[in-house]
Parts: C-alpha cells; sequence; structure tokens
C-alpha cells in the first residue's frame, strides 16, 4: 500500500541558538531569500553557486533561512539541520544543471530537511488497495472527438457552422469550449485563477493531509463554476470524520469525497478551521455549506484532462512529488523518468490542477499545492504537459454536485 501524502560544520553555529542573536536583526537587513534563490538559480545552470560559495557564506545563507522560515532548532538540532542544508545546497545546484525545462530551484521551505523527512511530513497520498480499479469504475465518459487548442474562441464561432453538433455532448453554451464538426476547440491558455474560482493556497503542515487539500481545492472550483460562489471549505472535517483515510497518515481524493457524500456535506474552514493533526469530529450536517454527489475519474490522456478542465472546474490529480518538488522556485518543470517517475504506482501526492498554458514552446500544468505560499510560484508549481510527467494524468478526478 503507497502512501501518497505521507510527502564543515562552524563552532559559532552552537552560539546562534543560545543567544539567538539572528533573530534580533532587522528583517530588513536579511537577503530576500526568494529573490536570490530566483537570480542565483538562473546563473547556476552552466556551473556551480551553492557548492561553491566558502563556508562562512553557506552559514550567512543558513542564518536567513532560520530567520525567514521561523526555524526553531535546539544546538545539537541547528548543527544537524546545518550539515542537511549544506548536502541540499549541491542538490539544488544538480537539479538547476539538469534541468531541461525552464524550472529553477534553490533554498525552500524544505532546506533543512531530508528528502526522506520531506516526503514523510509533506505528502501523503495512499493508493489504497483496488483503487485504480474503483478509478475506472467511476471514469467520465469524454467523447472522441478531436481536440484542438485555439488562441481566440469567439472568431472561431464568428466562423463555424454549428450543425451536426452532437445533442449528447452539447458543450456549444460552455463560453471556454466549441463543439463543431465533430471537433473540440479549447483555449491555447486557461486558468482558473483568474475566474475566481480558486481559494487562496493553503498550508497542509507537518501532516499528510494532501489528498484533503487536494479533494476539498476540487470542491471548491467545482462549486465556484456552478454555482458562480467561491467558498474556502474545510480539510480538518476530512482530517477528523472521514472513516476511510487516514487522516494524516495519508488518503485518497476520491475515497475522500466518497466520504463526504456519506458525511453530508463539507463545513466553511472558518467553521471548521484546520489544525494539522487529527481530532474528535465536529461535523453536523447543519454546519453543511456544500454538498457533493460523487466523484468521476477522468481518462489518462492530457488533452482529454484539458477538456474535463474546462467542463468541469478544478481537478484533483496525484502526482510524484520528486526531489525537484522539494526545492522548486519557478519555471516548467521538465524531467525525464529518472527525475519524476512516470509510473502511477509510484504517486505519492495529491494537487489540483488549476489550468494549463504554453511558454517558450512549452506546454504546462499550473498546478495548486499545498505547502503555503513561500513554497514554489507562489504556491504552485508549472509542470510539462503532454508527457505524463511525475504520473499526472494517471489519476485524475473530480467531484459532481
Amino acid at each position: 500500500m503507497l502512501r501518497l501524502c505521507l510527502f564543515c560544520v562552524l563552532v559559532v553555529l552552537p552560539l546562534f541558538v543560545v543567544s539567538d542573536p539572528i533573530r534580533s536583526k532587522n528583517s530588513e537587513d536579511l537577503h530576500d531569500l526568494e529573490e536570490q534563490t530566483t537570480s542565483i538559480a538562473d546563473k547556476t545552470k552552466s556551473g556551480c553557486f551553492y557548492r561553491c560559495k566558502a563556508d562562512h557564506e553557506k552559514v550567512q545563507l543558513f542564518q536567513d533561512f532560520y530567520v525567514q522560515h521561523n526555524k526553531k532548532y535546539g544546538a545539537e538540532e541547528y548543527i544537524k539541520r546545518f550539515k542537511i542544508f549544506q548536502k541540499n545546497l549541491e542538490e539544488i545546484d544538480r537539479l538547476n544543471r539538469e534541468e531541461q525545462g525552464t524550472a529553477v530551484y534553490g533554498i525552500t521551505p524544505f532546506a533543512d530537511l531530508t528528502y526522506e523527512e520531506f516526503t514523510r511530513n509533506s505528502t501523503g497520498g495512499r493508493l489504497s488497495e483496488g483503487a485504480w480499479a474503483r478509478h475506472e469504475e467511476r471514469m467520465e465518459a469524454i467523447g472522441d472527438e478531436e481536440i484542438e487548442f485555439v488562441d481566440n474562441l469567439d472568431e472561431l464561432r464568428d466562423s463555424y457552422d454549428f450543425e451536426g453538433v452532437s445533442e449528447e455532448e452539447d458543450d456549444s453554451e460552455e463560453e471556454d469550449m466549441v463543439v463543431a464538426n465533430d471537433k473540440v476547440f479549447i483555449p491555447k491558455q486557461f486558468d482558473y485563477r483568474k475566474k475566481k474560482a480558486v481559494t487562496p493556497v493553503k498550508n497542509q503542515g507537518a501532516c499528510g493531509s494532501c489528498w484533503a487539500f487536494s479533494a476539498i481545492s476540487n470542491i471548491e472550483g467545482v462549486w465556484a463554476k456552478k454555482k458562480k460562489q467561491l467558498i474556502d471549505l474545510s480539510e480538518q472535517e476530512l482530517l477528523d470524520c472521514d472513516k476511510v483515510d487516514l487522516g494524516c497518515m495519508g488518503g485518497w481524493m476520491e475515497d475522500a469525497v466518497k466520504e463526504l457524500v456519506r458525511l453530508g456535506g463539507v463545513a466553511k474552514s472558518k467553521d471548521y478551521p484546520y489544525t494539522a493533526q487529527e481530532g474528535q469530529c465536529r461535523f453536523k450536517k447543519s454546519m453543511a455549506a456544500v454538498k457533493v454527489s460523487g466523484s468521476r475519474g477522468v481518462p489518462a490522456n492530457e488533452k482529454k484532462i484539458a477538456r474535463a478542465l474546462i467542463k468541469n472546474g478544478p481537478l484533483s490529480v496525484a502526482v510524484v512529488a520528486s526531489a525537484n518538488f522539494q526545492f522548486y522556485v519557478k519555471g516548467i518543470f521538465n524531467p525525464d523518468r529518472n527525475q519524476c517517475s512516470t509510473n502511477k504506482q509510484d504517486v505519492n501526492h495529491g494537487v489540483t490542477i488549476v489550468g494549463y498554458g504554453v511558454e517558450k514552446s512549452l506546454p504546462y500544468w499550473v498546478i495548486k499545492n499545498s505547502w503555503g505560499d513561500s513554497w514554489g510560484d507562489k504556491g504552485y508549481i508549472k509542470l510539462i504537459r503532454g508527457k505524463n510527467a511525475c504520473a499526472v494524468s494517471s489519476y485524475v478526478s473530480t467531484a459532481y454536485l
């Protein structure tokens, strides 16, 4: 059973723990790590940057990291984390050298963790027994029409004769899709954030609850698309009340939706706030702000996934969160199979597809994560589209109302 969201030391170091002078420094005097990492990562594509730094420069980087991300260590832990941090600087250099897309890597909130710690604390996808069979059973029927990406749907509408549009699959009234002459036309660029169907990026903390965040983000988006109302919903309800999934030990998005059907709905996050730990179920049906009827799988075809995204709203998806995720800062992540598995059995993290686009001839998915907005591109990652990168097409699903 896979768990999907379960994702030279200087002598002066102990002094920083005892007197903690770095916390007394004016924050304006500290490096802005986000801007610094971006510029550094851009430069390190052709060589080394971090690993070539002097020891005192690495110490300064770690001090700035320690303050910016509000880390708290004892003396021994401080030294241990600095050693890991140094090794991770070398890993960041390697990732930047090997990147085949436009992604850059740098110092993120996870720069003091080993990869094993990172996946244990920050992922949490759990592929339960029989999940693939159930996924296929609930597969959404998506037509076999040829799917084309176009620049301007309005111009297309003006030029097309709509005779012969399928009555069973008439999406011609969908503003972001045109079905005509046995073809489906969708935009080359699409983003639900611009349509007010995506809540702000959240943070699951040190709890393997990505599955809950993915499921809830999907439901928030589906509701916003259908009802024209964006509601911030509760992940904590799933941690406390879901009897199928395993709380902070991991879970599965389609199982979570099924549990919300059993529970009778999902509460607003303000009425059932997130604590990053499991507790007693406090949900009552009177608290339900949104109700769902079930979930459907989406075929493992990335053009059909794009069509399903436009038709349904943001989609739940399971991915393989490789080391590249740990240090991702910006750009399009374009891995080979050695960098990120395409095997559906290796998925370990639940996220949400909210859009797609093309940059420098590279097609990509816009993926919302649940690691806070200080990670990645303000909480998002762009993942190459069309090659099942990180097994992104293997387990895509959506709730329906």
